[in-house]
């Protein structure tokens, strides 16, 4: 279905959004989405809205782990996904860095030298080993937010908050609308004044951290969803 090597980004962003499979994002694959540097996530961002356009691919930074579950890769970062063909849409499960590090007895392993106190593999050997560790360490990740899901544990977001998010907007005005709220009515059941929400969202007053915690509330949504970037 998918390639696995690298690839140079095209233009991807000339994707319409008309185009797209239904792309959602769990909350906390989104809150690490927006705290990766800036170039990265907008690279994991290009990656995702073009294997949402196109689930199968080629895409040669795209690989697939089976049961429509797969990750897309990003320099060193990763975002795990499961695609529901049914339904159309692609979920954002996890996103992070790539794990580097390699449980020495997560597989067997056939070192070239060895000694009481180190173990020397070929670097190919350790590349293919640490790629299999991590693909299993992303597989068990997912299989815990899909469990979160389904409990009510968690929510998933339309991929338009995020991008919303990731271009600057102010992250009460974005999920306020996401929620459907006016700013009238989500003061009022946030319990502010209009017009002091009103300058939080211009970005006129950052907002105490009570007035913050009760629009989080309000909002349903994690406190630090809240903090810009």
């Amino acid at each position: 279905m998918f390639a696995d090597s690298d690839d140079q980004l095209d233009d991807l962003f000339a994707i319409s959004d008309d185009e797209l499979m239904n792309l959602v994002i769990e909350t906390a694959a989104l809150k690490a989405l927006l705290r990766m540097p800036k170039d990265d996530a907008e690279g994991l961002r290009a990656k995702l809205k073009t294997f949402a356009a196109n689930p199968y691919g080629p895409h040669a930074w795209a690989k697939a782990f089976g049961g429509g579950r797969g990750r897309i890769r990003h320099g060193d970062w990763r975002a795990v996904f499961e695609i529901d063909g049914p339904a159309l849409v692609i979920t954002v499960l996890k996103v992070g860095n790539r794990e580097r590090g390699l449980p020495m007895n997560a597989l067997p392993i056939r070192p070239i030298a060895e000694t009481a106190d180190s173990v020397t593999l070929s670097r190919a050997d350790f590349e293919t080993l640490a790629e299999l560790v991590s693909d299993a360490q992303d597989l068990t990740d997912a299989d815990a937010v899909k469990a979160r899901l389904a409990a009510g544990e968690t929510e998933t977001f339309p991929f338009a908050v995020a991008e919303r998010l990731l271009d600057g907007e102010h992250p009460v005005t974005v999920l306020r609308e996401h929620r459907a709220f006016t700013v009238r009515g989500l003061a009022e059941v946030a319990g502010v004044s209009p017009s002091y929400l009103s300058e939080i969202e211009s970005g006129k007053k950052p907002g105490s951290f009570d007035a913050m915690a009760r629009v989080a509330a309000a909002l349903e949504v994690p406190l630090d969803l809240l903090v810009r970037a």
